[in-house]
């Protein structure tokens, strides 16, 4: 199977381009717990936007070290058995520390950017301190960055 490692550069345009990720966070319990979320990569940082209580912030007080993957299915390549087949995607993934951020200008900033890159040139309203005090703003800083694709065969 014609699977490459991406180089870091390659890895970030990707984490750039895409909207939608999964979060996976650790339980008080031990258990594992992933919900897909909009974000932002931004300065080599992941951003996304949540209400301020709720079961993920609740893992990251517990334990702030997180896993963030982003992926893409290209194609199924559909052959005569399963051994034979292949699935074309791109895939990366963010292991790092997770943190609320608190200062308001800083929360606002960030929403600001994160309407920027989903509203893609299209006109929004601007985002203001009252917006962004409903919300947690939650940054994860990369300790590491991996991504590999499954591309077709030249």
């Amino acid at each position: 199977m014609p699977k490459i490692v991406m180089t870091l550069p390659e890895a970030e345009i990707f984490l750039e381009s895409n909207f939608i990720g999964q979060l996976s966070t650790i339980g008080k319990e031990g258990y594992p717990y992933t919900v897909p979320l909009d974000y932002v990569y931004w300065e080599k940082k992941i951003y996304f936007h949540c209400a301020p209580k709720g079961q993920k912030l609740l893992n990251i007080i517990h334990n702030p070290r997180v896993c963030f993957t982003v992926y893409r299915v290209d194609k199924i390549d559909l052959k005569e058995t399963p051994c034979k087949s292949a699935t074309r995607y791109h895939c990366v993934q963010v292991f790092g520390t997770a943190r609320c951020l608190d200062p308001l200008p800083l929360k606002t900033k960030i929403l600001q950017v994160f309407m920027e890159h989903f509203a893609a040139g299209r006109p929004f309203h601007p985002i203001t301190d009252e917006m962004a005090a409903t919300c947690a703003i939650v940054e994860i800083r990369p300790d590491r960055i991996s991504g590999k694709k499954n591309i077709e065969p030249e």
